[in-house]
């Protein structure tokens, strides 16, 4: 069977870090001094020096964190995260689809960076990071899309965006993280929490995408409802339990929108 990632493994971070050690210390005083080089070096054209940079900046924000409420490395890190997202997606386009492999660009190193940046959510949010993470490629569930939705409301926005994308991929991404950041709201784990009406309009997303034109994207909606203990969403279960078009010929290999929804709304009549 054919493995058919994007990003690479957990090793690739490991990687990253040994490349961060092995690179000359840098002093604090230097770094500073040449903060704007490093930052410049992250939109270069060849893959080499944009590495190069990721390293540096790594080692530059380990020698004095304050780097990391810089804005122009946010802005520059955010660019890099869609300039890295495009390669990724042209890199799917031109694949064949016999063809083995996976993406072995620097995108998880660039992630991982940018998740050390979210220390100052402030920034983050005003520079267009967060809403650059919220929009790049990765797993619904991963843990980077649990600490995406633990950033709560800074984060709903490009959520609730992501839910209109056009590849059903993206739209799946953004039903996992409305679904958890509400269940997170409930447990009290979000930084920053959900405002009345920001909880209701991440409710509300996810009710539309029981409406969403994929099977697979109605399917991840109502996980996403399940997780969030939306039990005012019941009547709108009941109703695709019964109509939605996946379901009218059951086949026995895969559960069908319909009996997923009937199975929520189960679940969700049995909470308390």
């Amino acid at each position: 069977m054919h493995r058919r990632r994007v990003l690479r493994t957990i090793s690739a971070s490991v990687v990253f870090l040994a490349l961060a050690l092995a690179t000359p210390v840098v002093s604090v005083a230097q770094a500073k001094d040449g903060i704007g080089e490093i930052v410049a070096g992250l939109s270069a054209r060849l893959e080499a020096t944009r590495q190069r940079s990721l390293i540096e900046l790594a080692r530059v924000i380990e020698a004095d964190p304050r780097v990391r409420d810089r804005a122009d490395v946010h802005v520059a890190v955010a660019d890099l995260l869609r300039a890295e997202k495009a390669r990724i997606l042209e890199w799917g386009r031109q694949r064949k689809a016999d063809e083995e492999g996976e993406y072995d660009g620097p995108y998880s190193d660039v992630l991982s960076l940018a998740v050390t940046l979210l220390g100052n959510g402030r920034v983050a949010a005003e520079s267009g990071l967060l809403a650059a993470m919220v929009d790049g490629v990765y797993n619904p569930g991963s843990d980077f899309a649990k600490t995406l939705a633990a950033e709560g409301e800074p984060a709903l926005a490009p959520a609730i965006e992501r839910s209109h994308a056009p590849r059903v991929l993206d739209r799946l991404t953004a039903y996992d993280l409305l679904g958890e950041m509400l269940r997170l709201q409930t447990a009290n784990g979000l930084r920053h929490p959900l405002r009345p009406a920001a909880a209701n309009r991440a409710r509300l997303a996810l009710r539309a995408g029981l409406l969403d034109t994929d099977a697979v994207g109605r399917m991840s909606a109502i996980d996403a409802i399940v997780n969030a203990g939306d039990r005012e969403a019941i009547p709108l279960l009941r109703t695709v339990s019964v109509n939605d078009p996946d379901g009218a010929r059951p086949e026995p290999s895969r559960p069908t929108v319909r009996q997923l929804a009937a199975e929520a709304v189960y679940r969700l009549e049995m909470r308390h």
